[in-house]
């Protein structure tokens, strides 16, 4: 038979710690049947969460290092590069004649890197959908990691609570709190790294944005823009022109 203890009654000693903590150490502790907890039941106690912790890092590790994660930041960072050459081709024209003449005597940059431009576009547009995949992938690990969080804190308050009380062996009452501080320990692993799985997600989301917004939305609405003007452009035309273009490359680099 375990021992019986209400959420009350923890609260007095473990009251920086949820109610619902509390609640699940209690039941915890009356699990453990005391008359065969030695040295050896007592390492374990909590040792099957701490497996788990190690699991869910391993997923958010194949998460975190997938090729879309790495491949689309660098295709918009080039894009970027290229779009902020081309903004360079609706600046005012030079003031004298011999540097106008030296600029008009220059390719265009737009015109070197259309077909550039158009493929990162269709290359960002299939990435925007693989960034779905990690995303999903770090999400289902993070509703884990809540709840393995929750058992490894109830299972060390259990194992706290139990290696104060007299009615177990003084070697099992040892080895208790230091599976207590081991799994505080965890705990405190786990926490750090519900914040950086939160963090990824945010960055996958902002990434996402990004491409839609900037790259499948107002870029090829700018492309068409600048394809309905004349060749030679007034400097209003010109103005906005860049205008536009600048405000993609400023969402770009959000």
């Amino acid at each position: 038979m375990g021992l019986k203890v209400e959420a009350q009654t923890l609260a007095r000693a473990f009251a920086q710690y949820e109610e619902k903590h509390r609640l699940a150490a209690s039941r915890i502790i009356g699990s453990i049947a005391i008359a065969h907890l030695g040295w050896n039941e007592a390492q374990k106690l909590g040792f099957t969460a701490q497996n788990q912790y190690g699991a869910l890092v391993q997923a958010l590790l194949e998460a975190a290092t997938m090729d879309v994660i790495r491949k689309a930041p660098v295709q918009l960072s080039r894009l970027l590069h290229i779009l902020e050459l081309c903004a360079q081709d609706f600046s005012r024209p030079a003031s004298s004649v011999g540097q106008w003449l030296k600029k008009k005597d220059k390719p265009q940059q737009f015109d070197i890197y259309r077909d550039e431009i158009d493929q990162l576009r269709l290359t960002l547009q299939a990435q925007m959908f693989d960034v779905e995949q990690p995303m999903d992938r770090v999400m289902a690990a993070l509703g884990k990691i809540n709840a393995l969080f929750d058992d490894l804190v109830a299972h060390s308050i259990a194992a706290e609570w139990l290696a104060d009380h007299n009615e177990i062996p003084e070697a099992a009452r040892s080895a208790l709190l230091d599976r207590s501080r081991a799994l505080t320990k965890t705990a405190a692993l786990v926490k750090a790294q519900q914040s950086q799985s939160l963090m990824t997600v945010n960055q996958l989301d902002a990434l996402r944005d990004r491409i839609q917004e900037a790259v499948l939305i107002a870029l090829p609405s700018w492309l068409a823009q600048l394809a309905s003007l004349p060749a030679s452009l007034n400097e209003s035309q010109r103005f906005v022109i860049r205008d536009d273009l600048l405000q993609i490359i400023s969402r770009l680099k959000t």
